[in-house]
């Protein structure tokens, strides 16, 4: 139960806190879950994000439904994905409730979204150039393809002894 209440209180201040949506949420996930508590592998995170970014749905939530399969178990993946939800649903109620009260062209609400759009692009860098550290590094922290520029055995034998075939 107590991993449960971890998993739950860890990923719904991730989703609260965390302003730039799944790929900065997959950077801090990544921080918490496989740094500072160490209940997936450092880099984990990153190394899924191909899978994240394919399976249908929110990348926050992927990853949300990933940890908390691993380290609890399904029941562990409804917790973490209600506590990625949450925050953003009751955000997303509250504004909606309230949005017929701004005034149209405030220009306090216009820069305060032009600032999370620049605030996004860092956060979007960042993700990547952090990704682009872990695919460079020598040891892969995963069974995923990782970008590297691996050398691959070649066996010259094979070409040479093959008969070549004339038409």
């Amino acid at each position: 139960m107590r991993r449960y209440l971890s998993l739950f209180w860890e990923f719904l201040k991730i989703s609260l806190f965390v302003v730039g949506g799944g790929y900065a949420i997959i950077v801090v996930a990544d921080e918490v879950f496989g740094r500072k508590l160490k209940w997936l592998k450092e880099g984990e995170l990153l190394d899924h994000l191909p899978v994240f970014q394919m399976v249908p749905g929110l990348i926050a939530g992927n990853t949300a439904i990933y940890t908390g399969l691993k380290v609890a178990g399904r029941l562990g993946a409804v917790v973490a994905l209600v506590a990625v939800a949450l925050p953003s649903f009751l955000i997303f109620l509250g504004v909606s409730c309230g949005y017929a009260f701004l005034p149209v062209g405030n220009p306090w609400v216009e820069s305060a979204l032009l600032g999370l759009r620049a605030a996004l692009t860092g956060i979007v860098f960042g993700t990547l150039m952090k990704r682009n550290a872990v695919a460079r590094s020598d040891e892969p922290s995963s069974g995923l393809p990782s970008g590297r520029n691996e050398k691959k055995p070649t066996d010259s034998r094979i070409i040479q002894d093959t008969p070549a075939t004339s038409p």
